[in-house]
This record gives structure tokens, C-alpha cells and sequence, in this order.
């Protein structure tokens, strides 16, 4: 469409306004391009065939609304797993709560602190950024149908919905930041506690008592209830430890077999006891006198 002078106030001028402020970017941070915009929205208004241009899509709004289903808002499953979310992170010390105290691997507090502070100092400002970066979007919107009310019908509850669109979007990029934390979290504490913890359960002094039965009994390498129990208590672990050490070991113990048979075709003869290691025998004659479930007989 040629240009149109501004005194012709018809219905083509009517379209040439419509058809400008449609194509127009609006750019809020632009004080020229928001003057400009406004100076077109006020002759809109002005003219004489805007109050009818607005009674025609209010028609237009209820014949659309009339031929579709309502929409909906899923509601409840993005705020499930916010909720879900921030309570793994006030527990593990992310989120501060005056009434929780996160708690520390012993022994590792120092350094799981000063990681975990990095991890909140992070999360702090990415969430503190997605904040004022929602606000903003949200204000910016807000101006912009408020302008939009003055030219065509936006009830308070389209308003509303917009918002509530807006709010159900923008959870996303929130759940998204608190997800990164708790990964964030749970991989410190795999790095940095749980493999330390192992180390602790499983001393050297431990091990060692572990393998010099182990091999002294590779026949029948099962070791009964009542020995568990001992070997539990000589090596400060639980009978739960024990019988999972044993397990683990009979495991790896036949892969390297297996392993061994295929780099050699000779009969793999079975590992000696570690080096230096003497036959089984922990207890002297007066403090086992009849000897342990389980334990070769002591020679001589």
C-alpha cells in the first residue's frame, strides 16, 4: 500500500495504521521507537472508525471462542517437581533453611563445604538472574496489553492467562537450574565422600586379615556365620561388610582366572597368599584354645 495522507480519515488509512503498528518491532529500550509507536496507536485511536474497528473483533473474539474448546493450563506437575527439587536441595545444603543444618562427611567437612559453596554460589546467581530476567519479561508484557487494550478486546482474564502462561514457561528454566544443582550435588558427594568413605571401611590392616583367610581357605573360600562374625569384629566392620568383601572377591577372583587361562594354555596354578603373609592363624593356644569355625588346623 502507496502512502496515505494523514488527514484521510477512511477506512484505508484505517488499514495503513493497523498494517504499520503490526509490522513494527516494538523495542522498549528504544525511546524513538516507542514514541514513534505510541504516535501511531493515538491515531488509531483517533480516528473516527476505530470504535467500530474494536466492535468488530470483539465480534471476531466471540466467534473464535465459541468454535474452539477453552484452553487449558497444566497445572501441578511443574510445581511437583519444584517442590521435589528444593526440598533435595535444602537438604543437602544448597537452599539455606534457619531450622535445617546440612550434615557433612566426617572427616571431608572442609573441602565438601568449600565445594558445596561453589555449587550454591552458582545457584544463587543463576536463579537470581532468572528472576529479574521473569520480572522483567512479565512488566515488559504487561505495557505492551495494556496498549493492545486500547485497540482490540483483552479482558483481565486474558491477562491473567497470558501471566499464568508465562509463570508455567518460565518454571522450566527454574526447574532446569535446581536440576543442575542437585546433579551438581549428588556428584560431589560421589566424587569426593563415598569413595573416601570406602577407603575408611576398608583399612589395609583390614584387607590384609580378608585376603590371608581367603587364600588359606581357596578351596572353600565360603566363610561359615561364626567366622563372619569374628572376622568382623578383628577387622571393625559389620558381617554385612565381610560377607559383601567375600563375595566381591570370590568374583574377581575367578575373572582372573578366567583372564589368566586364556593368556596361558599351562594349568594356572592358584595366587599365593600375599607377600610376606604367614598360614592363617590370629589366635594364640590361649586365646582360641579349640581353634576358630572355619580355620585350618594349626600344625605342631
Amino acid at each position: 500500500m502507496g502512502d496515505v495522507k494523514p488527514d484521510a480519515y477512511d477506512l484505508s488509512y484505517l488499514a495503513h495504521l493497523v498494517q504499520t503498528l503490526c509490522a513494527e518491532q516494538v523495542d522498549p529500550h528504544d525511546e524513538y521507537n516507542y514514541q514513534y509507536i505510541m504516535a501511531k496507536s493515538n491515531e488509531l485511536l483517533a480516528h473516527r472508525m476505530s470504535g467500530a474497528l474494536f466492535a468488530a473483533l470483539c465480534d471476531k473474539k466471540l466467534e473464535i471462542a465459541n468454535s474452539r474448546p477453552p484452553p487449558t493450563l497444566r497445572q501441578g506437575a511443574e510445581e511437583r517437581e519444584i517442590a521435589r527439587l528444593d526440598n533435595m536441595l535444602v537438604a543437602e545444603g544448597v537452599i539455606a533453611k534457619p531450622e535445617h543444618e546440612a550434615l557433612y562427611p566426617p572427616g571431608d567437612a572442609a573441602e565438601y563445604k568449600s565445594r558445596l559453596e561453589t555449587i550454591r554460589s552458582v545457584y544463587e546467581t543463576e536463579m537470581r538472574d532468572y528472576e529479574k530476567q521473569n520480572r522483567n519479561f512479565k512488566a515488559t508484557l504487561t505495557q505492551l496489553l495494556e496498549q493492545h487494550k486500547r485497540v482490540r478486546p483483552i479482558s483481565e482474564e486474558d491477562q491473567a492467562r497470558t501471566m499464568q502462561l508465562v509463570d508455567q514457561k518460565t518454571l522450566q528454566i527454574a526447574a532446569h537450574i535446581k536440576q543442575w544443582a542437585c546433579e551438581a550435588v549428588m556428584s560431589l558427594k560421589g566424587r569426593l565422600c563415598d569413595a573416601r568413605r570406602k577407603r575408611r571401611n576398608f583399612s589395609k590392616p583390614s584387607v590384609d586379615i580378608l585376603n590371608q583367610y581367603f587364600f588359606a581357605n581357596l578351596e572353600n573360600p565360603y566363610p561359615s556365620e561364626e567366622v563372619k562374625e569374628e572376622l568382623a569384629r578383628m577387622c571393625n566392620m559389620s558381617t554385612n561388610q565381610v560377607s559383601n568383601w567375600f563375595g566381591n572377591k570370590r568374583i574377581r577372583y575367578k575373572k582372573a582366572l578366567a583372564k589368566k587361562k586364556v593368556q596361558d594354555s599351562s594349568q594356572f596354578l592358584p595366587h599365593p597368599p600375599p607377600s610376606g603373609a604367614v598360614p592363617f592363624n590370629f589366635y594364640s593356644a590361649a586365646m582360641m584354645p579349640y581353634g576358630m569355625p572355619g580355620m585350618p588346623p594349626q600344625l605342631g
